[in-house]
């Protein structure tokens, strides 16, 4: 199914969807996959986020737009997933919104873009914040790679990946004072202690965010990092946690 998938949308004319971008990545470092450091999965990656930051030039509310709160998030991995492969691309002319700059520049303009407005409109809902708070720092990963001197220190994006999952309170908003507008006051957690999920009270269906938990340590390991131990072990207390239901 992956290896079909990847094959179509490389031999497709349209750059796509941007969601694609993940999967590209990481099929990029499969060994089984037939797209394995593929020349021509690069490219492919190259002119989605080309596409991405184009549409992004001509309509900068996409960074709220593009849907299911992930902003640019996609590209932030691709870019810190394929640093290697990617950098001839980076430093090339791209002409954007009628003005030429290196692609580097294009897309590190994007990717701030993403980082600041997903630290500053936060979902509070449990799955919405960790949906949210992981494609910013999936996104600052990306600019880490691109323009590391507008990235946020890696300890601060990583604290938003803390506080998605229960490992630290949820502050809220960001606010140009350094501050967070703090709406649930300051020990406002999204998970219990011991690991459950909590919608206005305590949930079923909609709660069962282990899948979220996952992508959130996976996207921990980005750029081939090691991945945070604090988001594994408390990934594994909420598998405990949720086995009796």
């Amino acid at each position: 199914r992956v290896d079909g998938d990847v094959r179509k949308w490389l031999a497709a004319q349209q750059p796509g969807e941007p969601l694609r971008l993940a999967v590209l990545a990481r099929a990029y470092h499969a060994p089984w996959a037939e797209a394995y450091q593929s020349p021509a999965l690069v490219a492919k990656v190259v002119a989605l986020i080309d596409d991405l930051c184009a549409r992004f030039a001509a309509d900068p509310n996409l960074v709220d737009t593009e849907p299911k709160w992930r902003s640019f998030g996609p590209a932030g991995y691709a870019v810190a997933a394929l640093a290697v492969p990617l950098a001839p691309y980076l430093d090339q002319p791209l002409t954007i919104g009628g003005a030429t700059m290196t692609r580097r520049a294009a897309w590190a303009d994007a990717l701030a873009a993403s980082v600041e407005w997903r630290r500053t409109h936060r979902r509070h809902y449990t799955n919405q914040s960790m949906i949210s708070d992981m494609n910013l720092y999936q996104s600052n990963r990306g600019l880490a790679v691109l323009d590391p001197a507008r990235a946020l220190p890696e300890d601060v994006a990583r604290r938003y990946l803390h506080e998605a999952v229960g490992l630290e309170p949820w502050l809220g908003d960001w606010r140009p004072d350094g501050s967070h507008d703090r709406r649930f006051g300051d020990s406002y957690y999204q998970t219990t202690r011991r690991g459950q999920t909590r919608e206005l009270g305590y949930v079923g269906g909609y709660g069962e965010v282990l899948d979220w938990v996952a992508k959130i340590y996976e996207a921990s390991c980005a750029g081939g990092s090691p991945g945070d131990p604090a988001l594994l072990d408390h990934l594994a207390a909420m598998v405990d946690a949720r086995l009796p239901f």
